[in-house]
């Protein structure tokens, strides 16, 4: 009998197929009743499209000839597949009977269990999604090796900028804004003047370079002339009553941030009189002064008890320490008050530098310190200072001088500070001597201040 569903030669009294296994109908349909299928030999009705076991897409061509159990064609990986549910040949049956393998078995081998036909159509969804999963891994990949090599290398790189510190004491707060109290100002637009710079430095050379002890100087000047800052040995060093610059700044800022108001008065004490220069020790007790007075005498004459007076009202000691630092100078430092020879004795002094002096006095003649309104209040008190002996002593061609001077005989000290103005120029001078002999120190501060008048006041 022939296998209606494979087309495999059983004989006649088999319930099943020595092929594909499935159970073989009593009675065969003639072919006019059923189309067989070309590729699995089905039996089909005769307006099938498709094969029902194996897919097969039937067209109006000539079916293909069904192939026997004898064709010694190898099947094509088209061959469908036996049912899933095979049913095993009879026990009854002899082993002559079902001694013939299934197609493609090797000899000698149990046939392979039949599984069911899968239809074509069906067949092609796996490759399909076999395709789309490797296109999407493939798409993947190549957004990785994009990301990582190409838009890597084509992105702009960024540079780090080493920072860098500067040679003098850092200016942390309304010094470094100052357009002529750093080198910066002078220097952001145009270069400096060298030729103006090496005559300031052979002025220095011959006049504080010709003296023994501790000499420091700092000279900067108006933005015009494009000199950078000459800052020759600077260090803290005694201060002397040049200190006072600091405790004048102080009050204003103070004032400034609404702390105080000099307008406050103070009663002359007798316990407050100290020695040394100024007239308040010498006023009667019970008059009655604005502080604003006070610091009037402070500056003028240097009064050391107007001094003591203002550190009482300003907070003490480590207050006006604190807004000093503030403000930016991290070499000055009040350690005692006026006169105070038990601080002295032991090893405490106020000290301060030629670059605090210089960034100070710069400032405050641009009006960049506290504000413009207490900068020219403090630039009048100084302009009232009566000591000129050292650097303006021998100016001849200044419109104004604001200077505050400091000397202490017994360690060798005469500092002076000044803001120098001319008609079309402006030069900031400080001196420091220490550890050197006074007639010889004044000379040469004196000396350096007319120098620096004619080669700064002077320049085209």
């Amino acid at each position: 009998m022939k296998c209606p569903y494979c087309g495999a030669i059983n004989p006649p009294d088999a319930d099943f197929c020595l092929n594909c296994g499935k159970k073989l109908p009593k009675s065969m349909p003639t072919q006019t009743d059923k189309k067989e299928c070309p590729r699995c030999h089905h039996l089909n009705a005769l307006d099938s499209k498709f094969c029902e076991n194996c897919g097969y897409e039937f067209t109006d061509a000539e079916p293909e000839p069904a192939q026997t159990m004898d064709s010694s064609v190898e099947t094509t990986p088209d061959t469908p597949t036996a049912p899933s549910e095979p049913n095993q040949p009879s026990p009854e049956k002899n082993a002559a009977d079902i001694a013939s393998p299934q197609l493609g078995t090797p000899p000698n081998q149990p046939p392979v269990p039949p599984q069911a036909a899968t239809p074509a159509n069906h067949r092609k969804v796996p490759a399909i999604l076999a395709i789309i999963v490797l296109i999407a891994l493939m798409a993947g990949t190549g957004w990785v090796v994009y990301n990582r090599y190409f838009r890597q290398s084509a992105a702009p790189k960024t540079t780090k900028v080493a920072k860098t510190t500067r040679k003098s004491p850092a200016r942390k707060t309304k010094a470094a804004a100052s357009s002529s109290s750093s080198e910066k100002a002078s220097s952001s637009s145009k270069s400096y003047n060298t030729q103006l710079y090496d005559e300031v430095q052979a002025a220095v050379n011959q006049t504080m370079g010709q003296i023994p002890g501790d000499n420091s100087v700092f000279v900067s000047a108006s933005d015009e002339l494009h000199l950078k800052h000459f800052v020759q040995n600077n260090r803290p060093q005694r201060a002397a009553s040049i200190i006072k610059i600091f405790i004048m700044v102080t009050a204003f800022a103070k004032a400034q941030n609404g702390d105080l108001n000099l307008a406050d008065t103070y009663t002359i004490a007798g316990a407050d009189k100290v020695s040394g220069t100024g007239d308040m020790q010498n006023m009667p007790d019970g008059t009655t002064l604005s502080y604003r007075q006070v610091m009037d005498h402070m500056m003028e004459k240097s009064d050391n008890m107007a001094a003591n007076v203002m550190i009482d009202y300003l907070g003490g000691l480590d207050v006006v320490n604190q807004e000093i630092k503030k403000l930016g100078f991290p070499d000055t430092v009040l350690e005692r008050k006026m006169m105070d020879t038990d601080a002295l004795a032991a090893g405490k002094d106020n000290m301060t530098s030629v670059q605090d002096l210089g960034d100070a006095l710069t400032l405050i003649n641009n009006g960049k310190l506290i504000s413009k309104e207490a900068d020219n209040q403090m630039m009048t008190i100084m302009k009232n200072n009566q000591n000129h002996e050292k650097l303006p002593a021998k100016i001849t061609n200044a419109t104004a001088i604001y200077n505050k001077t400091g000397e202490f005989g017994q360690y060798g000290v005469e500092n002076d500070a000044a803001i120098v103005q001319g008609d079309r120029h402006v030069f900031v001078a400080v001196v420091m001597s220490q550890n050197g002999h006074s007639g010889e120190q004044i000379e040469a501060e004196s000396n350096l201040g007319e120098k620096l008048s004619h080669i700064l006041l002077d320049a085209d």
